[in-house]
């Protein structure tokens, strides 16, 4: 008899996180999902709703952790790398910051606090990620949220976009044609698309039967509705993982010996015949494939003078990161047009952080990236480490560094990565989870303050 209550007690428990595993996930990617809704800001406002939700998400989570949970909140093992990042990058910024002012070259004062907003609220919203235990349990919860909500959303803004140019203040393409959706720049809404069709791709293949179809159904979607955007940026990220794509399955079968060399063989195949086929679907479809992604190309440094002009950006942000290498000039925009210092963006996440960080901040960064990448390859989560890979190209041709859905997006990847092949399942044989379970007290109340 015990042993049949305890047993109750249990699953009981687990119901009890999952649903609060739930609620975060959700309230979560709401947030972040909205951080891309730049025309729902309020003109005098760098926050829209998404920041705001993001804000009450994170004071919710810390007041619970060290309020409401009768445990010490101890922060992820997988997140630790994250706010390593943030305490090295802390002490560059500073230290450029003061740097700058000493030479006589610091940032304007409304982009360097823009920034300095903009660092410590991720700062605050990672710490806050970092002590969710719920989230950092179970990640496919919140890759799930996360993957349905982009989807949902970009569906119904195709649908009003079909039904009417605007609504409001909102208005749904940008220049006539390109489709902007919720955002004031179509870049903007092709940063939540890019990561999408891998992370859903991975889930695609761990689930079975319909689940699955759906899941992939999802990316596929994603990928034909993101080139309404027809950013650049997005098609050169999209196209270059693909055929980093056919590079990683000619790696992995090399490494599986002489029994699978046809793998091999059909890997080389593939590679070969990307462009083969690309261009047979372009002749009989008419889509157009191989010449979008040529003029995707070309026109990141030809169309309307947009490859001189960002040329020129690029090198003045060199040329700020070479007056104070080492820590760079702290927060703020230190590229130009006529010269470095012009209070304008490289758009170029390596050039505008190793201009506010230095090379020490592009270091820790790059170490940051490669650290997730290399675990999902030896982890063979290679749709993880193509969503890692697309992120990294699309933020050469932008300033992601201060956007919450980019690091947000960045943790559910690194926690996927250390996800076991059998999903949660296998998580709650975990010792750290049975912990976890132990240290949850069994209150089977009503209260709404018990459910959150």
């Amino acid at each position: 008899m015990p042993t049949k209550t305890y047993s109750n007690k249990s699953a009981s428990s687990i119901n009890f996180i999952s649903l609060r595993n739930h609620i975060n996930s959700a309230w979560l990617s709401i947030g972040s999902v909205l951080t891309t809704a730049t025309q729902l800001r309020l003109e005098t406002m760098p926050f829209g709703p998404g920041e705001f939700i993001l804000l009450a998400w994170a004071v919710w989570t810390s007041f619970s952790s060290f309020m409401i949970d009768r445990t010490t909140p101890k922060i992820s093992r997988n997140m630790v790398g994250f706010l390593r990042f943030w305490c090295i990058s802390a002490l560059c910024l500073a230290a450029g910051s003061l740097t700058a002012h000493l030479v006589g070259k610091a940032a304007d004062d409304a982009s360097a606090l823009h920034d300095s907003g903009a660092f410590a609220f991720l700062v605050f919203i990672l710490l806050s990620y970092s002590l969710c235990r719920e989230v950092s349990t179970d990640p496919v919860c919140m890759a799930r949220w996360l993957v349905s909500l982009v989807v949902i959303s970009f569906v119904c803004m195709l649908i009003l976009a079909y039904s009417t140019e605007s609504i409001g203040n909102i208005r749904f393409h940008y220049a006539v044609t390109r489709f902007t959706g919720w955002a004031k720049n179509p870049n903007q809404l092709a940063l939540l698309l890019a990561p999408i069709p891998f992370i859903a791709a991975d889930l695609g293949l761990r689930a079975k039967g319909a689940n699955s179809a759906g899941w992939w159904a999802a990316a596929t979607f994603i990928v034909m509705g993101g080139t309404a955007t027809q950013s650049d940026a997005l098609v050169v990220a999209w196209g270059s993982t693909v055929f980093f794509m056919a590079i990683l399955i000619l790696f992995f079968s090399a490494r599986r010996g002489r029994r699978n060399s046809r793998w091999v063989v059909l890997g080389c195949i593939l590679v070969l015949l990307i462009p083969i086929i690309a261009f047979l679907v372009e002749s009989i479809l008419n889509l157009e494939l191989i010449s979008l992604l040529y003029n995707s190309i070309r026109s990141l440094y030809e169309q309307n003078e947009q490859g001189h002009i960002r040329i020129i950006l690029w090198e003045n942000g060199m040329k700020a990161i070479l007056s104070s290498p080492l820590v760079g000039l702290g927060p703020g925009s230190h590229s130009g047009l006529v010269g470095p210092y012009g209070g304008s963006e490289a758009h170029n996440s390596l050039i505008d952080w190793g201009a506010s960080a230095g090379f020490l901040g592009i270091a820790a960064y790059l170490t940051l990236m490669a650290s997730m990448f290399l675990a999902a390859i030896r982890r063979q989560r290679t749709m993880l480490a193509l969503a890692l890979y697309s992120l990294f190209i699309f933020s050469l041709f932008h300033y992601v560094l201060r956007h919450p859905f980019f690091w947000l997006t960045l943790a559910t990847v690194r926690l996927l990565i250390e996800m076991p092949s059998n999903g949660i399942k296998g998580m709650r044989k975990n010792v750290r989870v049975k912990r976890f379970l132990a240290a949850t007290p069994y209150k089977p109340q009503s209260s709404i303050s018990h459910l959150l």
